[in-house]
């Protein structure tokens, strides 16, 4: 682990700690993937795919990969981050785990070249949109029924 606070750390996943992940997915967000899908996310961007430990318990992560993509701040192709999912148990939330966690992934997409990040999140998360828009990510575009319930998603980007 790297990178203390003040009631926590903030590191590489280990594939052993993949179960914690999925377990706080599976507690803290609809949308869950397969075990499969977060293994390639961290094989890789093993550097872009973090988590947050309390006490040495897992209290939230973030998945990330490097994608190449007309960028949204210029017509030419270039390298984008893109926020894949991340997520923070309840109890912890408010304590700046979440924002850490993006910003030491976007220092690590930023060393992979990367001139840009983006994500997609549910157009009735204010919670996690107000901590996007702090951080500097603008709505650049609205998706509807991007979410399995049929929820819209906004789009949110911001240079690196």
């Amino acid at each position: 682990m790297n990178q203390p606070s003040a009631d926590y750390l903030v590191g590489a996943v280990k594939k052993e700690e993949l179960q914690d992940m999925i377990n706080i997915n599976l507690k803290t967000l609809p949308e869950h993937y397969t075990d499969d899908f977060y293994l390639e996310l961290i094989q890789k961007f093993p550097e872009g795919c973090l988590v947050a430990k309390a006490n040495g318990v897992i209290v939230g992560y973030i998945l990330n990969r490097v994608e190449l993509n007309f960028g949204s701040f210029g017509l030419n192709l270039t390298k984008k981050g893109h926020v894949v999912s991340v997520a923070v148990l309840e109890d912890y939330r408010r304590k700046g785990i979440g924002r850490r966690l993006i910003e030491l992934s976007m220092g690590a997409m930023r060393k992979r070249g990367c001139k840009e990040v983006f994500l997609e999140v549910r157009i009735s998360n204010d919670e996690a949109i107000n901590l996007y828009k702090k951080l500097g990510f603008t709505i650049t575009k609205t998706i509807g029924g991007y979410y399995t319930n049929g929820e819209a998603a906004y789009v949110m980007e911001r240079p690196i």
